[in-house]
């Protein structure tokens, strides 16, 4: 936990130890922070698990001894075939294949505001 001193240090907008201002005390940012770590960690940890979750309902073996991932790949092709463009889109991503976005910046001076 900082301390009185290095709160203040450099910064006007905390007068006092503890004591609000316009903005967040220091010792609030540092509680609110360490919330917000603690989130994100929760909000990982549940990705984690649904992620592990889905690789093991892909592995499971149906009646017609396909996995769920066969069907789900032959369903996908079917559409592909058909012509779905999301499909294609879809499947080129996956494969590592996206073209990637590229943006433009031109830099104005402020004669082109007239």
């Amino acid at each position: 936990m900082a301390n009185k001193k290095t709160l203040q240090q450099g910064n006007p907008n905390i007068a006092e130890y503890g004591k609000d201002t316009q903005f967040s005390s220091g010792c609030q940012a540092v509680e609110n922070g360490g919330k917000g770590g603690k989130a994100s960690v929760k909000a990982k940890r549940k990705r984690k698990e649904f992620k592990e979750a889905l690789k093991l309902a892909l592995t499971v073996v149906m009646d017609n001894d396909k996995t769920v991932q066969e069907i789900g790949i032959e369903a996908l092709m079917d559409r592909f075939m058909k012509g779905d463009p999301k499909v294609f889109e879809l499947i080129r991503d996956t494969i590592g294949e996206k073209p990637t976005d590229k943006q433009e910046v031109k830099v104005v001076d402020s004669d082109w505001f007239k």
